[in-house]
């Protein structure tokens, strides 16, 4: 083994070189392996890393840093690595006959090691016809020799090429894997389209690599990767487009150019249609989408219209019977799921509660203690009696935890409800297949994102009712779009908005000054010696 390393120089970057003794484990898929190194005169050491194609009896050299695992002890962590030729006719032979290189094993290694001596490695390379030569090489076996040899020293030139321009040997597998043995000429072509195509590699090292292999700074398709980097990172953040000037503004920051090539750029993108330009009152004023987003937006805004304009497959009076005032939803209501407590339900959400029954869609929304969760359990027991079917859903699990056990119904995630399979190209539910229910409930709308409410939209049926109960005060979504909060200022989408505390809220401090912070009002302590479910802690500078 090479010399342990003094502690305070186990995360020192170093290079250590020898044999692959013996492969203890590889994963089949990611290829991240331990196996042993051997080097001349010592014991071995334990190297683990994404070591891929490799096999027992090559020489190898590794770079990394000496780690100690609290149950395997000391091990050299490798970030890079590249394949040394052996030099002697065994280490040939046997690195030949490792099985690595399809079509031959220890029988034919032997025979092209007696054959061509130690120029065997390179006349495989360089005159590989002379196979031929070989007693019992013919030529269906000569071409899986030499077919297997050009994929595997293809593949050792990609992954020394990557990883001598900086990047690690796992990402350099996933690169390989998509563009194989091209994968050296795309990098010198377009070292961008890696950040498009290959999962774990982003803009910045995209713009890395290119930038070590000599591109230059406005070279037309690193500022078109630039551009959609800043609107991708402005999606992350929630946005759904940006205004001409900020992205230009923003691209030309970031690629440390000027503004002109960002402007060609977006041009040329949107001609191409990986980007909508949405004209304003001048041109600095442009709207610029990525076009999954604008499309996303655009089906969402019609969906929501074809609902409003479909009827229901309910009649009313299956539901409310032909009662006509807010006041007979009372009567549908099971007394017994508010006797406990001693609940009714005001005026407010009585005639929210028929708005619900009546309206294809509908918006409820109010702070905490506004009284949401009664009016949805007063919905479900009219629902319940009509025999009309319904979902529950919500952007989260333990969302939909809380929303079950307040209903008590099932409740799930919106990506269960609509049956996301990753494996099978995504969500299962689509106007293609479905959901067949009366209703459609879900909460925590604030947190749903513009995609997620597309999908969502796309798997309702036309005849359904949709009722999306949440708090624009609350959890945004973390994807883009502010999805509840346009639906509430539309004016399209009829929406009922809770303002009052109900008494079991009211002894909440939490729950006031909540709606005391939303109305810019001061906070409210209580009663001085009070027992209390809220405190103030004064903070005497910023850095406490």
């Amino acid at each position: 083994m090479s010399e342990i390393p003094l502690a305070e120089k186990q995360n020192e970057t170093t290079s250590i070189q020898g044999t692959i003794g013996r492969i203890t484990y590889q994963h089949p898929e990611t290829h991240y392996t331990v196996a042993r190194l051997d080097e001349d005169g010592g014991p071995g050491t334990t190297i683990v890393g994404t070591l891929f194609p490799v096999a027992e009896g090559e020489e190898i050299k590794v770079t990394g840093t000496w780690k100690r695992h609290p149950r395997y002890g000391l091990q050299f962590q490798v970030d890079h690595w590249e394949k040394i030729d052996p030099a002697t006719i065994e280490g040939i032979e046997k690195y030949l006959g490792s099985g690595l290189i399809k079509g031959i094993g220890p029988r034919y290694a032997k025979r092209l090691v007696a054959a061509f001596g130690l120029d065997t490695l390179k006349i495989l390379s360089e005159q590989p016809l002379r196979v031929l030569e070989v007693d019992g090489i013919g030529e269906v076996r000569a071409h899986r020799i030499l077919q297997a040899w050009q994929e595997q020293r293809g593949m050792q030139d990609v992954m020394v090429f990557l990883q001598g321009h900086g990047v690690g040997a796992s990402l350099a597998l996933r690169i390989y894997r998509v563009f194989g043995t091209d994968t050296i000429t795309q990098v010198r072509e377009n070292p961008y389209a890696l950040a498009q195509q290959v999962h774990g590699i982003g803009f910045l090292l995209a713009d890395r690599l290119a930038n070590q292999i000599g591109i230059r700074g406005d070279f037309p398709l690193r500022v078109q990767a630039g551009v959609l980097h800043v609107l991708r990172e402005m999606a992350d953040r929630g946005h759904c487009y940006a205004q001409l000037a900020s992205l230009k503004r923003n691209a030309a920051a970031l690629l440390n150019i000027e503004e002109d090539p960002v402007d060609a750029a977006a041009a040329r993108l949107a001609a191409r249609g990986e980007l909508v330009m949405q004209e304003g009152a001048a041109d600095s004023d442009a709207q610029v989408y990525l076009q999954e987003l604008y499309h996303a937006e655009r089906r969402v805004a019609s969906a929501l219209q074809n609902l409003l304009a479909t009827p229901s497959r309910l009649q009313q009076e299956q539901i409310v019977g032909r009662r006509n005032s807010a006041r007979g939803v009372i009567d549908l209501v099971s007394p017994e799921l508010f006797a406990p407590s001693a609940v009714i339900l005001d005026e407010d959400q009585m005639r929210a509660t028929e708005q619900a029954l009546r309206e294809k869609v509908l918006v409820i929304t109010g702070g905490p203690g506004t009284g949401k969760t009664t009016l949805l359990t007063a919905l479900l027991s009219i629902l319940r009696r009509a025999k009309a079917n319904f979902v529950l859903a919500a952007p989260t699990g333990r969302a939909a935890k809380r929303m079950a056990e307040s209903a008590g119904e099932e409740a799930t995630t919106i990506h269960r409800l609509l049956e996301y399979n990753p494996r099978e190209g995504g969500f299962q539910r689509s106007e293609d297949n479905p959901l067949r229910v009366d209703f459609v409930i879900v909460d925590e709308t604030s947190m749903v994102d513009l995609p997620l409410m597309d999908h969502l939209l796309r798997a309702v049926d036309p005849h359904s009712h949709l009722i999306l109960v949440g708090d624009v005060d609350q959890l945004p979504s973390v994807g883009p779009g502010s999805v509840l909060r346009d639906l509430i200022d539309s004016g399209v989408v009829p929406k009922v908005v809770f303002r009052r505390i109900f008494r079991q809220d009211r002894e909440s401090l939490i729950v006031v000054n909540a709606h005391r912070i939303l109305q810019s009002q001061s906070l409210w302590l209580g009663k001085e010696g009070g027992s209390s479910d809220f405190a103030f802690l004064a903070r005497e500078s910023e850095d406490e």
